[in-house]
């Protein structure tokens, strides 16, 4: 199903998108 597909899209981007934070805060933690 395409919706399924949408969704798995969706959390790689979040995934992403959290890990960039992460490496924001560690590089303003440093």
């Amino acid at each position: 199903p395409a919706g399924v597909f949408d969704r798995l899209v969706n959390l790689q981007e979040l995934t992403l998108y959290n890990n960039q934070l992460k490496s924001v805060h560690k590089g303003a933690l440093d």
